[in-house]
Protein backbone atom coordinates (compact mmCIF):
# COMPACT_ATOMS: atom_id res chain seq x y z
CA UNK A 1 0.00 0.00 0.00
CA UNK A 2 1.31 3.15 -0.97
CA UNK A 3 1.86 6.38 1.42
CA UNK A 4 -1.13 8.40 -0.34
CA UNK A 5 -3.14 5.19 0.25
CA UNK A 6 -2.77 4.94 3.18
CA UNK A 7 -3.28 7.93 4.36
CA UNK A 8 -6.84 7.90 2.41
CA UNK A 9 -7.79 4.63 3.69
CA UNK A 10 -6.53 6.36 7.17
CA UNK A 11 -8.88 9.54 7.08
CA UNK A 12 -11.76 7.74 5.86
CA UNK A 13 -11.24 5.32 9.29
CA UNK A 14 -10.92 8.35 11.02
CA UNK A 15 -14.48 9.87 9.99
CA UNK A 16 -15.73 6.57 10.38
CA UNK A 17 -14.87 6.77 13.66
CA UNK A 18 -15.64 10.41 14.35
CA UNK A 19 -19.62 9.84 13.21
CA UNK A 20 -19.75 6.18 15.38
CA UNK A 21 -19.33 8.71 18.42
CA UNK A 22 -21.74 11.30 17.70
CA UNK A 23 -24.34 8.40 17.23
CA UNK A 24 -23.68 6.85 20.32
CA UNK A 25 -23.12 10.11 22.11
CA UNK A 26 -26.75 10.12 21.24
CA UNK A 27 -27.96 7.20 22.02
CA UNK A 28 -27.05 8.25 25.49
CA UNK A 29 -30.56 10.49 25.36
CA UNK A 30 -32.93 8.81 27.24
CA UNK A 31 -35.60 11.13 25.74
CA UNK A 32 -35.45 9.62 22.38
CA UNK A 33 -38.20 7.50 21.21
CA UNK A 34 -38.00 4.21 20.40
CA UNK A 35 -38.20 4.28 16.88
CA UNK A 36 -35.05 6.78 16.90
CA UNK A 37 -33.11 4.95 19.31
CA UNK A 38 -33.81 2.12 16.29
CA UNK A 39 -32.61 4.20 13.68
CA UNK A 40 -29.17 5.24 15.69
CA UNK A 41 -28.86 1.39 16.43
CA UNK A 42 -29.12 0.65 12.54
CA UNK A 43 -26.80 3.99 11.56
CA UNK A 44 -24.41 2.24 14.46
CA UNK A 45 -24.21 -0.73 12.95
CA UNK A 46 -23.62 0.61 9.68
CA UNK A 47 -20.75 2.05 10.63
CA UNK A 48 -19.41 -0.40 12.77
CA UNK A 49 -19.03 -2.92 9.68
CA UNK A 50 -17.42 0.24 7.82
CA UNK A 51 -14.66 0.18 10.46
CA UNK A 52 -14.20 -3.29 10.33
CA UNK A 53 -13.55 -3.33 6.80
CA UNK A 54 -11.38 -0.34 6.63
CA UNK A 55 -9.23 -1.65 9.60
CA UNK A 56 -8.49 -4.76 7.98
CA UNK A 57 -7.13 -3.22 4.88
CA UNK A 58 -4.88 -1.26 7.36
CA UNK A 59 -3.44 -4.02 8.87
CA UNK A 60 -3.53 -5.99 5.60
CA UNK A 61 -0.03 -6.93 4.74
CA UNK A 62 1.16 -4.62 1.77
CA UNK A 63 0.25 -6.06 -1.86
CA UNK A 64 2.20 -4.03 -4.44
CA UNK A 65 0.87 -5.68 -7.29
CA UNK A 66 -2.45 -4.78 -6.77
CA UNK A 67 -3.85 -1.29 -7.44
CA UNK A 68 -4.93 1.31 -4.97
CA UNK A 69 -8.30 0.53 -6.05
CA UNK A 70 -8.28 -3.16 -4.63
CA UNK A 71 -9.42 -1.32 -1.69
CA UNK A 72 -12.90 -3.55 -1.03
CA UNK A 73 -15.64 -0.97 -0.32
CA UNK A 74 -19.23 -1.66 0.20
CA UNK A 75 -21.20 -1.90 -3.75
CA UNK A 76 -22.32 1.03 -5.25
CA UNK A 77 -25.83 0.08 -5.44
CA UNK A 78 -25.15 -0.27 -1.13
CA UNK A 79 -24.20 2.98 -1.08
CA UNK A 80 -26.58 4.05 -3.06
CA UNK A 81 -28.98 3.49 -0.68
CA UNK A 82 -27.58 4.46 2.11
CA UNK A 83 -27.94 7.79 0.98
CA UNK A 84 -31.84 7.61 1.58
CA UNK A 85 -31.18 6.57 5.03
CA UNK A 86 -33.07 8.99 7.59
CA UNK A 87 -30.13 9.18 9.71
CA UNK A 88 -27.51 11.99 8.49
CA UNK A 89 -25.15 10.51 9.74
CA UNK A 90 -25.25 7.48 7.89
CA UNK A 91 -25.97 9.51 4.94
CA UNK A 92 -22.86 11.69 5.62
CA UNK A 93 -20.37 8.71 5.79
CA UNK A 94 -22.51 6.96 2.57
CA UNK A 95 -21.78 10.43 0.15
CA UNK A 96 -17.99 10.05 1.18
CA UNK A 97 -17.44 6.64 0.32
CA UNK A 98 -19.08 7.06 -3.16
CA UNK A 99 -17.45 9.82 -3.83
CA UNK A 100 -14.27 8.46 -2.54
CA UNK A 101 -15.18 5.72 -5.44
CA UNK A 102 -14.41 8.18 -7.95
CA UNK A 103 -16.99 6.74 -10.11
CA UNK A 104 -18.99 8.71 -13.14
CA UNK A 105 -22.30 6.94 -12.55
CA UNK A 106 -22.21 8.79 -9.14
CA UNK A 107 -22.94 12.53 -10.52
CA UNK A 108 -26.57 12.13 -10.10
CA UNK A 109 -26.72 10.88 -6.94
CA UNK A 110 -24.29 13.77 -5.86
CA UNK A 111 -26.38 16.15 -7.66
CA UNK A 112 -29.18 14.80 -5.51
CA UNK A 113 -27.04 15.38 -2.27
CA UNK A 114 -27.04 18.89 -3.41
CA UNK A 115 -30.71 19.01 -1.71
CA UNK A 116 -30.39 17.00 1.74
CA UNK A 117 -31.41 18.61 4.40
CA UNK A 118 -27.98 18.23 5.94
CA UNK A 119 -25.65 20.93 5.44
CA UNK A 120 -22.42 19.04 5.56
CA UNK A 121 -23.97 16.30 3.62
CA UNK A 122 -24.60 19.54 1.28
CA UNK A 123 -20.96 20.42 1.28
CA UNK A 124 -19.63 17.10 0.81
CA UNK A 125 -21.22 16.93 -2.31
CA UNK A 126 -19.98 20.15 -3.74
CA UNK A 127 -16.82 18.98 -2.89
CA UNK A 128 -17.08 15.75 -4.50
CA UNK A 129 -18.40 17.39 -7.60
CA UNK A 130 -15.63 19.96 -8.66
CA UNK A 131 -13.92 16.98 -10.45
CA UNK A 132 -16.95 16.67 -12.93
CA UNK A 133 -15.54 20.31 -14.22
CA UNK A 134 -18.08 22.39 -16.18
CA UNK A 135 -20.95 20.23 -16.01
CA UNK A 136 -21.23 20.81 -12.39
CA UNK A 137 -21.01 24.62 -12.79
CA UNK A 138 -24.45 25.07 -13.05
CA UNK A 139 -25.64 23.47 -10.21
CA UNK A 140 -22.86 24.51 -8.30
CA UNK A 141 -23.98 28.21 -8.84
CA UNK A 142 -27.66 27.45 -7.92
CA UNK A 143 -26.05 26.70 -4.00
CA UNK A 144 -24.89 30.40 -4.36
CA UNK A 145 -28.13 30.62 -2.56
CA UNK A 146 -27.84 28.29 0.17
CA UNK A 147 -28.87 29.02 3.26
CA UNK A 148 -26.44 27.97 5.02
CA UNK A 149 -22.49 29.77 4.69
CA UNK A 150 -20.44 26.31 5.08
CA UNK A 151 -22.29 25.59 1.88
CA UNK A 152 -21.74 28.99 -0.20
CA UNK A 153 -18.41 28.90 0.87
CA UNK A 154 -17.58 25.54 -0.57
CA UNK A 155 -18.74 26.43 -3.85
CA UNK A 156 -16.69 28.55 -4.36
CA UNK A 157 -13.91 26.81 -3.73
CA UNK A 158 -15.13 24.18 -6.25
CA UNK A 159 -15.99 26.36 -8.70
CA UNK A 160 -11.88 28.01 -8.54
CA UNK A 161 -10.71 24.11 -8.70
CA UNK A 162 -12.68 23.32 -11.78
CA UNK A 163 -10.90 26.55 -13.39
CA UNK A 164 -11.41 29.32 -15.85
CA UNK A 165 -14.32 27.35 -17.53
CA UNK A 166 -16.01 28.54 -15.26
CA UNK A 167 -16.21 32.54 -15.89
CA UNK A 168 -18.73 32.18 -19.05
CA UNK A 169 -21.02 31.11 -16.21
CA UNK A 170 -20.63 33.90 -13.88
CA UNK A 171 -21.27 36.59 -16.08
CA UNK A 172 -24.91 36.73 -15.54
CA UNK A 173 -24.24 36.68 -12.17
CA UNK A 174 -21.80 39.77 -11.89
CA UNK A 175 -25.02 41.59 -14.17
CA UNK A 176 -26.60 40.92 -10.89
CA UNK A 177 -28.18 43.42 -8.33
CA UNK A 178 -27.54 41.18 -5.39
CA UNK A 179 -24.93 42.46 -3.87
CA UNK A 180 -24.18 39.02 -1.91
CA UNK A 181 -23.92 36.97 -5.39
CA UNK A 182 -21.21 39.67 -6.32
CA UNK A 183 -19.42 38.51 -2.81
CA UNK A 184 -19.21 35.52 -3.88
CA UNK A 185 -18.13 35.31 -7.54
CA UNK A 186 -15.63 37.80 -6.34
CA UNK A 187 -14.17 35.39 -4.03
CA UNK A 188 -14.74 33.06 -6.45
CA UNK A 189 -12.23 34.66 -9.36
CA UNK A 190 -9.99 35.43 -6.61
CA UNK A 191 -9.35 31.74 -5.49
CA UNK A 192 -9.22 31.44 -9.18
CA UNK A 193 -6.32 33.08 -9.57
CA UNK A 194 -4.06 34.96 -12.20
CA UNK A 195 -4.42 32.40 -14.91
CA UNK A 196 -7.85 34.57 -15.47
CA UNK A 197 -6.45 37.74 -16.08
CA UNK A 198 -6.67 38.32 -19.87
CA UNK A 199 -10.26 37.56 -19.71
CA UNK A 200 -10.83 39.97 -16.87
CA UNK A 201 -8.98 42.52 -18.52
CA UNK A 202 -11.22 42.30 -21.85
CA UNK A 203 -13.92 42.51 -19.13
CA UNK A 204 -13.31 45.69 -18.36
CA UNK A 205 -14.62 47.00 -21.87
CA UNK A 206 -18.12 45.47 -20.99
CA UNK A 207 -20.99 48.25 -20.61
CA UNK A 208 -22.18 47.03 -17.14
CA UNK A 209 -21.80 49.06 -14.14
CA UNK A 210 -22.43 46.05 -11.58
CA UNK A 211 -20.23 43.49 -13.28
CA UNK A 212 -16.78 46.15 -14.01
CA UNK A 213 -17.46 46.71 -10.43
CA UNK A 214 -16.73 43.42 -9.59
CA UNK A 215 -14.10 43.00 -11.95
CA UNK A 216 -12.30 46.12 -10.96
CA UNK A 217 -11.77 44.48 -7.33
CA UNK A 218 -10.43 41.29 -8.33
CA UNK A 219 -8.28 42.88 -10.78
CA UNK A 220 -6.66 44.86 -7.60
CA UNK A 221 -5.78 41.36 -5.74
CA UNK A 222 -4.48 39.29 -8.74
CA UNK A 223 -3.20 42.23 -11.05
CA UNK A 224 0.10 42.63 -12.43
CA UNK A 225 1.98 45.85 -14.75
CA UNK A 226 -0.45 45.33 -17.65
CA UNK A 227 -3.42 45.57 -15.32
CA UNK A 228 -2.54 49.40 -14.55
CA UNK A 229 -2.93 50.46 -18.03
CA UNK A 230 -6.70 48.87 -18.32
CA UNK A 231 -7.33 50.47 -14.99
CA UNK A 232 -6.16 53.61 -15.65
CA UNK A 233 -9.03 54.98 -17.94
CA UNK A 234 -11.56 53.97 -15.43
CA UNK A 235 -9.71 55.64 -12.85
CA UNK A 236 -10.01 58.83 -14.94
CA UNK A 237 -13.01 58.74 -16.11
CA UNK A 238 -16.90 59.45 -14.92
CA UNK A 239 -18.61 56.07 -15.17
CA UNK A 240 -22.29 55.81 -13.55
CA UNK A 241 -22.44 54.10 -10.44
CA UNK A 242 -23.50 50.33 -9.44
CA UNK A 243 -26.83 49.50 -8.73
CA UNK A 244 -25.81 49.39 -5.23
CA UNK A 245 -24.19 52.98 -5.16
CA UNK A 246 -20.53 52.57 -5.61
CA UNK A 247 -18.18 54.15 -7.62
CA UNK A 248 -16.06 52.20 -10.04
CA UNK A 249 -13.57 55.14 -10.35
CA UNK A 250 -12.80 55.38 -6.53
CA UNK A 251 -12.95 50.89 -6.81
CA UNK A 252 -10.30 51.43 -9.89
CA UNK A 253 -7.93 53.80 -7.70
CA UNK A 254 -8.29 51.50 -4.91
CA UNK A 255 -6.79 48.74 -7.30
CA UNK A 256 -4.33 50.81 -8.56
CA UNK A 257 -2.27 51.62 -5.42
CA UNK A 258 -3.03 47.96 -4.49
CA UNK A 259 -1.20 46.59 -7.47
CA UNK A 260 1.96 49.42 -7.23
CA UNK A 261 2.67 48.54 -3.72
CA UNK A 262 2.28 44.97 -3.83
CA UNK A 263 4.84 45.43 -6.64
CA UNK A 264 7.08 47.41 -4.32
CA UNK A 265 6.78 45.16 -1.52
CA UNK A 266 7.87 42.65 -3.89
CA UNK A 267 10.30 44.50 -4.81
CA UNK A 268 12.50 44.74 -1.80
CA UNK A 269 11.75 41.48 -0.63
CA UNK A 270 8.69 42.07 1.78
CA UNK A 271 5.60 39.83 2.60
CA UNK A 272 2.29 42.05 2.02
CA UNK A 273 0.58 40.12 5.18
CA UNK A 274 0.36 43.66 6.79
CA UNK A 275 -1.01 45.64 3.58
CA UNK A 276 -3.85 47.14 4.84
CA UNK A 277 -4.92 47.35 1.50
CA UNK A 278 -5.89 43.59 1.47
Amino acid sequence: MTDKHFQAVSNRLSKSYQLLAEVEQRLINPHDESTQRAGLLKSKQKIEERISELEITLLSPARPTLPDKSIHSPSFETLISYLEDPDPAVRFWALGELAASNQQEAYPYLLKSLKDSDPEIRVTAVEALARFGRYAVKPLLALFSDRDYRVRNSVVTALACIGPTILPYLINLLKDEMVEKHVLVVATLRETGPVLLPQLHEMLRWPYSNLVYSIVTVIGDLGNDESLTWLQPLADGQWQPTSWGASISEAARNAIRKIRRRKTMFESGKKPGSDEDF
